[in-house]
């Protein structure tokens, strides 16, 4: 009796370690690790398709944009990728077409990232090579994620769950998102977007690429005070930072012991300088600040000339930029810093007028261009923040933000008239949903993209009547169809915006 109950256990054993073991497949097929019907090819390249360009193949290990990569279970077939991460791999499990990654099935992601191999595996559809319509995916950090293409680039909602329940949603078009990205916690709760921002304090060493040393302050990302480096032959510079910018006296030792003195102001060094009252008298000696006072000129390595007053060893008084592409500005410095109101003329009339923090526009700002249009906002630390307004000569009224000097997000027109404008700019281009609402009541929806209308527009007029149609090349093309509002359509043929068919009742 007990011989056979060990056999049971055996038995038992045996059979729990099969089912264990077939857990364990399971799971690596679930997460990519393994693609049981991937059957992979010989090692070795062939030759790409000869629809494919040289120049759109993906090569060498580093990051790349837009290439078409060989999968690697298969031998001359290509997949057509957005962005190809250093040290990637593509694998593939579907149909391959004339060299080209055809039909349903698996696409499998591998690289490996601090140490750890990163995976991602993606099911959809691919035509010639492209991702196409609807995708779901998964990697290994958990990640769940619905997606959606148009001849492989990123286009429509893009949705992803955490493995903490956190969401994250986002609209494309044509490869480029547009509208906010809406931010979810575990509890559904919307939460801010919070940009990263580099806010490392405190004193730090950073290697430099060629071998050496920097090491200095940081204050909230930003180098400040004294700084050193150090080269792997000996030789050093030691000097001060302001906001980032090398800004001062810095001291230069070569490995031989010679010794060499630059003075920079606001990241450039100072190449020559003259006397106020003989700007032309150019000389490269050591400009020494605390030595000097009164005016002088200083001409800096990029060509740009700066004219003012030293006092007590520091900048004081009017100053004055004149750039190479003959931009200006002026405005006062006191004990070193700028202050108050400053004005910059550009070359084509463009005056812009506003404060500064240190090196940087901050507070209130206002540019009047020379074709007459006017923006007025606010900056801080050098960048435009919250929602500016814009004027046009035409009296066009414009309000929303700016990335950079590129509007980006939701913006509103304002017509003399009372035509209403609203929508999303990516890159300073109208890009995504827009609702355009005449003083008539008149209401056109659709999609701009990269600037001009895209695909399908609605054009619902007061007493109820509804057109809809495409638009390509920002002009109606193809079949409209109008439905008024007793329920009887009319098509239309239009071709590059003429209608060329008359309507008729169906």
């Amino acid at each position: 009796m007990t011989s056979v109950s060990k056999q049971w256990k055996v038995v038992l054993g045996i059979l729990l370690g099969i089912v264990g073991a077939l857990g364990i497949y399971l799971l690596l097929i679930v997460f990519g690790v393994i693609q049981p019907d991937a059957q992979r090819k010989e090692a070795g390249t062939l030759p790409p398709p000869e629809s494919l360009s040289a120049a759109e193949i993906c090569t060498g290990d580093g990051r790349r944009l837009d290439c078409w990569i060989e999968v690697a279970n298969e031998r001359g077939c290509y997949v057509w990728i957005e962005e190809l991460q250093p040290g990637s791999t593509i694998s593939w499990t579907g149909e391959c077409s004339g060299g080209l990654g055809e039909g349903t099935g698996s696409w499998l992601e591998k690289r490996r990232t601090n140490g750890r191999v990163f995976r991602s595996r993606e099911q959809g559809r691919l035509v010639r090579g492209l991702r196409q319509g609807s995708w779901t995916a998964r990697n290994s950090n958990g990640w769940v994620m619905e997606l959606s293409y148009l001849d492989g680039q990123k286009h429509g909602t893009w949705f992803s769950r955490r493995v903490n329940g956190a969401t994250l949603k986002q609209r494309y078009l044509l490869g480029k998102a547009y509208g906010p990205l809406e931010m979810r916690g575990p509890d559904g709760e919307v939460l801010e977007r919070i940009p990263v921002e580099d806010n490392r304090t405190g004193h730090y060493v950073v290697p430099l690429p060629g071998g050496g040393e920097e090491a200095g302050h940081m204050e909230n990302g930003e180098r400040y005070g004294t700084w050193v480096v150090r080269q792997p032959d000996g030789s050093t510079q030691e000097g001060p930072y302001v906001q980032g910018r090398r800004h001062g006296r810095w001291v230069q030792r070569n490995a031989d012991g010679h010794i060499r003195e630059v003075l920079f102001l606001e990241g450039v060094s100072i190449k020559a300088w003259a006397p106020g009252e003989s700007p032309g008298d150019w000389q490269e000696s050591l400009f020494v600040p605390s030595e000097r006072h009164g005016d002088f000129v200083l001409l800096r390595e990029d060509g740009t000339e700066a004219e003012g007053s030293f006092m007590d060893g520091k900048m004081h008084g009017k100053w004055k930029f004149r750039f190479t592409n003959e931009t200006t500005i002026e405005g006062q410095y006191a004990n070193g810093t700028r202050q108050g109101r400053w004005t910059e003329t550009l070359q084509d009339g463009t005056v812009g007028q506003g404060r500064y923090s240190g090196t940087r526009r901050h507070g209130p700002w206002s540019f009047q261009y020379a074709n007459g249009l006017v923006q007025l906002g606010n900056y801080e630390n050098g960048r435009r923040t919250g929602n500016w307004i814009v004027r046009y000569a035409s009296g066009v009224d414009g309000k929303g933000p700016f990335t950079g000097d590129k509007q980006t997000g939701e913006w509103v027109y304002r017509h003399p008239d009372g035509t209403v404008h609203r929508g999303f700019y990516v890159d300073g281009q109208r890009h995504g949903e827009w609702v355009i609402t005449s003083p008539d009541g008149t209401v056109r929806e659709g999609m701009f993209a990269d600037g001009t209308e895209y695909g399908e527009w609605v054009v619902t007029d007061p007493d109820g009547t509804v057109a809809r149609g495409q638009y390509a090349d920002a002009k109606r093309h193809g079949l409209w169809t109008v439905r008024n509002a007793n329920g009887n359509v009319v098509e239309e043929q239009w071709e590059n915006g003429v209608l060329v068919q008359d309507p008729s009742l169906n």
